[in-house]
């Protein structure tokens, strides 16, 4: 099994820690925000707090190692980080949500607006991911050249097992035998292929 680098260790802490936060209450959350699909994070701030965050400004910060927006909020003397679509979610539905994991339903965790947002399970949550970024993978999610066979490989995970799809002569049909896997195994929460028809 390969081992992570510190680092790498520490940054899938601080999101876990992110996920799992308990927001602060709506009533407070809807005093300095406004959910805005205009603005790039698709919150902004209502009011100024400092110098740094202004009225009608952006708020949050896009964070490329996690490929979330996070916005640094003090509740109660104390300072802590948010991500920004779980705070949207919760001011646009008014649910206690700090229980729930929220899911980019397009996978693009820059598109923080209420339509690309739903309510999901940690295993849902989980399928919904965009291809691997491993230099071993193809233009497309579950697919892999094996070069003994010469030919390209389809296989995904559910349910915690590997579940062998099959080989192909090319890296579409190969693709296009995931997507129907996935959608089998997964259902709405399957992350597919964008391939050719």
């Amino acid at each position: 099994m390969a081992r992570l680098a510190p680092g790498h260790l520490l940054l899938l802490d601080d999101m876990a820690k992110l996920t799992r936060r308990p927001l602060p209450p709506l009533d407070f959350l809807c005093e300095l925000f406004i959910v805005d699909e205009t603005s790039p994070s698709g919150l902004r701030r209502k009011k100024t707090v400092s110098s740094n965050a202004q009225e009608g400004s952006v708020a949050g910060t896009y964070a490329p190692k996690t490929r979330y927006w996070v916005v640094n909020i003090t509740h109660n003397g104390k300072k802590y980080s948010y991500y920004v679509h779980r705070i949207i979610y919760a001011m646009a539905t008014g649910k206690n949500i700090d229980d729930i994991f929220i899911d980019h339903i397009e996978t693009q965790t820059k598109k923080n607006v209420i339509k690309n947002l739903r309510e999901a399970s940690h295993k849902q949550n989980m399928r919904n991911r965009g291809k691997s970024k491993s230099k071993y993978t193809s233009n497309y999610k579950c697919v892999y050249w094996n070069e003994r066979r010469q030919r390209w490989i389809a296989k995904m995970q559910a349910d915690g097992k590997y579940v062998w799809i099959g080989t192909f002569d090319s890296e579409i049909e190969a693709a296009r035998a995931y997507n129907e896997a996935a959608l089998k195994h997964h259902g709405e929460f399957a992350s597919l292929n964008d391939v050719p028809n």
